[in-house]
């Protein structure tokens, strides 16, 4: 239970469970509070589903992502039958990330118009509150619409470019789109490829413009598809 409270911030020990409805279920059951992804993917329905407002749950999501970070950082305190869980858990995260944005049925939520979760995602990424693994594991895991959410976002941060160059990239805010579009070190091809079609990351330039930059992270063109 330390280790769900410390990564989903929620306590299933009673008295006074957050979840106490589930946590009622799992004593019915038998279950443990080991972290286990079948105990995980019932906190997280039932966590998200009493918030109605996408940028809450997208806050905690990323708020349990980190968790996991932080405990992989500690790997020396923790059994490797625990870190084991550390990728399969932030898979689900991303999982339900998604949903949060197109599908907020599942959780009995209405989904917010593809408009309102585009600048749910852009205000994130402009207080430093998206990590770039997260939003590439979101994306990659995103079939449609993928202009339509990333597009604001990523043109916020071509703004942001105006300027720059290579020797640029230890900055904070060019360094995070850096890695997000890096393939080699796990960033998206997809959000490179919409990056590079987006008429503000085009400008008049020589070969330190911002596509140039985006050529070498990419491994190839920066032209669109």
């Amino acid at each position: 239970n330390a280790l769900l409270t410390k990564l989903l911030g929620v306590s299933l020990e009673k008295p006074g469970a957050e979840l106490a409805d589930l946590a009622a279920e799992l004593d019915r059951e038998g279950s443990g509070r080991q972290l286990r992804t079948e105990i995980v993917d019932r906190v997280l329905e039932a966590k998200l589903s009493k918030m109605p407002l996408l940028a809450d749950r997208l806050k905690y999501l990323v708020e349990c992502w980190r968790g996991c970070d932080d405990v992989r950082r500690d790997s020396h305190r923790y059994a490797k039958p625990v870190l084991d869980q550390l990728l399969p858990v932030q898979q689900m995260l991303s999982n339900y990330a998604g949903l949060s944005v197109s599908c907020a049925e599942v959780f009995g939520l209405e989904t917010a118009p593809t408009s309102v979760a585009a600048e749910t995602l852009r205000s994130l990424w402009d207080k430093q509150g998206l990590p770039w693994t997260f939003l590439v594991a979101l994306a990659e895991g995103v079939e449609e619409q993928t202009a339509e959410l990333f597009g604001p976002l990523l043109a916020d941060a071509c703004a942001r470019l105006k300027g720059r160059t290579l020797a640029d990239t230890r900055s904070e805010r060019v360094g995070w789109i850096s890695m997000v579009c890096d393939k080699k070190r796990g960033g998206s091809p997809k959000l490179a490829r919409l990056l590079a079609s987006l008429p503000a990351f085009r400008p008049q330039g020589g070969p330190q413009a911002p596509n140039a930059m985006l050529a070498m992270m990419a491994g190839g063109s920066s032209r669109p598809p």
